[in-house]
């Protein structure tokens, strides 16, 4: 997918700049499929710490395209990004912790995705 120009006025000045929007889309997709499973150790099952492998899909896309039906399914499946992980899901009261490995399955070639471990906090609802 290319870039599309944006441009805007540099701070203290006059002069506009052009610029190259990083993602170049309007609209997103999404998809994610997740599989929760208990581990083997009593004292986690009773915490409700658990395992869980995990698919994740998406793509953006421009205006531009959907408005002259440039935009096929071909196009638009073989420009989504999709990575796959594995991790551990600990839920508080307060937040829901994580630990996953994450790895890209499928990038572009401008994308800097790369394999490794994910921290994230989050919402418990």
């Amino acid at each position: 997918m290319e870039c599309r120009q944006a441009s805007t006025v540099l701070q203290n000045s006059n002069d506009r700049q052009e610029l190259k929007d990083s993602l170049g889309g309007d609209l997103a997709f999404t998809g994610f499929a997740d599989l929760a499973f208990d581990l083997p150790i009593q004292f986690l099952k009773e915490q409700n710490i658990h395992a869980h492998c995990f698919v994740s899909a998406g793509n953006i896309f421009g205006l531009q395209e959907v408005q002259r039906e440039l935009l096929t399914w071909k196009k638009l499946w073989s420009s989504t990004r999709v990575s796959a992980g594995f991790g551990i899901v600990v839920p508080t009261n307060v937040f829901r912790f994580e630990l996953n490995f994450c790895h890209v399955l499928r990038q572009l070639e401008n994308d800097r995705g790369k394999r490794g471990f994910q921290l994230s906090f989050a919402s418990p609802y």
